[in-house]
């Protein structure tokens, strides 16, 4: 990757967090723009390779992560416009999951946009753990596969289907914690185990199931369930 190119990232909530500090570990330099300037200083607060940049600057940068919520980055992008700000250099990183790239295309015909999404939770990519990225754009942008590259797996794929997983994911899990709390609640228990199986024990046993790694009362039970 060309050591010239400057990356930026606007957007310092839980997924803009887990990518900053990611790319911190992997010597990766960012420039983080918020518009509040004391949070960007305490986002970048400790991470050697991060560092504040004020909106004047942003077209100067060769690629901006947008790691915003999905109806934030419409009105962010008008800001930029109604502040006079020439972004046509730039590249602009939509990673919002509800968002569509190419509906950004159509309201924004003047800028340059790609479209990278994530399969995973900020957690996950915090602990730099089954990450996963898709988007349309990896065979006509190296730059970006390679910058992502260094958090996890990059494929190529329509990001539509991201978000069509993530909600299905989310709908399940939900459900499932939903039931799970009924349960215990109808059983009996008391509100500590409550809350510390469903905070750690149901989704730590998830976890290990889908990486094979069951304990040994784990595959007993799991075990159990397939004799039934």
């Amino acid at each position: 990757m060309n050591g010239t190119t400057r990356w930026g990232l606007a957007g310092i909530g839980k997924i803009g967090t887990a990518l900053l500090t990611g790319w911190d570990r992997e010597d990766q330099v960012t420039e983080v723009y918020h518009p509040d300037e004391s949070r960007r200083r305490a986002a970048v607060q400790g991470l050697a390779g991060a560092s504040g940049i004020e909106k004047e600057q942003l077209p100067r940068l060769d690629y901006l992560v947008l790691a915003l919520p999905a109806d934030s980055i419409g009105p962010f992008l008008d800001d930029l416009q109604n502040s006079g700000l020439d972004m046509r250099s730039t590249t602009l990183v939509n990673m919002a999951t509800a968002k569509d790239t190419e509906t950004l295309r159509e309201q924004f015909p003047q800028l340059r946009f790609a479209g990278m999404k994530a399969v995973v939770h900020a957690a996950t990519l915090k602990r730099r753990e089954a990450v996963l990225f898709v988007s349309p754009d990896t065979a006509a942008d190296q730059e970006l596969t390679q910058r992502f590259e260094t958090l996890g797996d990059v494929m190529s794929g329509d990001e539509k289907t991201v978000e069509t997983l993530n909600r299905t994911a989310t709908k399940t899990a939900v459900k499932a914690a939903a039931a799970f709390e009924e349960q215990l609640r109808q059983e009996g228990w008391e509100e500590p185990y409550v809350r510390q199986a469903l905070a750690s024990l149901m989704p730590e046993v998830i976890r290990a199931y889908a990486n094979g790694q069951l304990g040994a009362f784990g595959k007993k039970v799991s075990d159990e369930l397939h004799r039934d």
